[in-house]
């Protein structure tokens, strides 16, 4: 970080309400994937030392690691205030954030997360029926984001297909997902390639072109060798395209 080119001497503690500590080590995380260049280079980084808040004689902020809570002193130099910033315990989360990751990476400004939806397992855009709204889904599904562990892929291009033969003569359930599930997001070998796949029980969407965002691979065609969903991936769609629904989601 940017702080270890000072030399410090003495360093103090001050009382701070801790519950101002979540805002400030989701900046520190977005500053340090930044300086890393990746989300997990990042994690691994902050998992061997202590994160803290420097405030400089000068009124600069600064963040910085601490190899050791009960130092005092670090070399010679400046006079520092520090603040030991701690997590709560119930909120360790397993995966970066999706702002942080898209933030790690140049390509990460190709996309606005602002203006964004995550579809959650409950949403009802899972059940819209095919084919009627076929031509819509592939709307809504274009520039799609979906979140694997610390990978981003940008779904720049996709194709809408029916699971069942008698609504799409190309019908595939190789994406179905299983039990009560709404949706599931696979890599799934067909045809001889590597499709990255979000499947519903009427339908499935296909990226045809896309664009790793946390690392800058672009995959042209749907053979996709680099992207490999989890069991948790997370799927998010633009906000305006969500609202191309012609009726209320609540009646759907």
């Amino acid at each position: 970080m940017s702080v270890m080119r000072y030399s410090i001497s003495v360093c103090f503690s001050w009382e701070q309400d801790t519950s101002s500590d979540e805002t400030l080590l989701d900046e520190f995380d977005k500053e340090l994937s930044r300086v890393t260049r990746h989300p997990a280079a990042a994690r691994y980084t902050s998992q061997m030392f202590e994160k803290a808040e420097l405030r400089l004689e000068n009124g600069e902020r600064e963040f910085a690691f601490i190899l050791s809570r009960g130092s005092k002193r670090m070399m010679s130099g400046t006079n520092a205030h520090v603040h030991i910033a701690k997590r709560r315990a119930i909120e360790v989360a397993e995966e970066t954030k999706s702002d942080v990751a898209i933030g790690s990476h140049a390509y990460g400004r190709l996309v606005c997360f602002e203006d964004y939806k995550l579809l959650e397992e409950n949403d009802p855009l899972w059940h819209l029926p095919f084919p009627d709204n076929g031509e819509l889904l592939a709307t809504m599904f274009e520039g799609m984001l979906i979140q694997s562990g610390d990978d981003i892929l940008l779904a720049c291009k996709v194709e809408v297909y029916g699971t069942a033969d008698y609504e799409d003569p190309h019908a595939q359930e190789i994406a179905k997902p299983e039990g009560m599930h709404a949706f599931k997001v696979e890599n799934v070998s067909h045809d001889q390639t590597r499709k990255v796949m979000v499947g519903t029980v009427k339908w499935c969407v296909l990226a045809t072109l896309a664009v790793v965002v946390t690392d800058g691979t672009v995959v042209v065609g749907p053979d996709n060798k680099f992207f490999h969903p989890k069991a948790t991936s997370r799927v998010w769609i633009k906000k305006t395209s969500y609202g191309r629904i012609k009726k209320p989601v609540e009646d759907l």
